[in-house]
């Protein structure tokens, strides 16, 4: 079952852009993992329990400064826009010849792991993260010495199931995520 196939629109935007890339570009095909939306429930958890305090005040006719509304509506839009961008600055590309971790947008930091380097894939998952099929996998490299976590992404367990493939065949391309 293919869970995640590399969106070919990633690299042809255009046919005119295919002629002009580079055979290497053209093979080059990209799974985008991203943190999963699930692993900021409690953030969203804090935005209902402010609109509840807001509607209780309200309904009950009890006064509500106009100070107060301000910094709760700016409360929900900051968490709101910080969970997105933490979420889109960060992310997991699976390619066929390296797992890379990409950080940031102005000052970007990219860890690539060639699958040759890859010593040992490792899960974990709490209760609460099986029950939302979200959690880490922790990557170690020549021998443990060097570790990467890639935390909270949809079905770990796929995509633990996708890097160990792609080790076991060395970096050639399986054709998709999971399958």
């Amino acid at each position: 079952m293919i869970l995640f196939k590399p969106n070919p629109n990633q690299i042809y935007i255009s046919p005119i852009l295919k002629l002009n890339m580079s055979k290497k570009e053209k093979k080059e095909k990209r799974t985008v993992i991203r943190t999963s939306r699930k692993s900021y429930i409690p953030f969203y958890l804090m935005i209902v329990a402010v609109i509840i305090i807001l509607l209780f005040i309200v309904l009950t006719g009890r006064p509500l400064p106009r100070n107060n509304l301000i910094a709760a509506i700016l409360f929900i839009v900051v968490i709101i826009k910080l969970t997105e961008v933490h979420r889109l600055t960060h992310h997991y590309d699976i390619t066929p010849h390296s797992l890379e971790k990409i950080e940031g947008i102005f000052l970007r930091r990219i860890k690539r792991m060639n699958y040759g380097s890859i010593s040992q894939l490792h899960l974990s998952q709490n209760p609460w993260e099986k029950m939302l099929s979200i959690g880490s996998v922790e990557i170690a490299q020549f021998s443990e010495t060097v570790r990467t976590e890639i935390k909270n992404i949809n079905k770990p367990k796929e995509f633990l199931n996708a890097v160990s493939q792609m080790m076991h065949h060395k970096g050639k391309y399986m054709g998709g995520y999971g399958g």
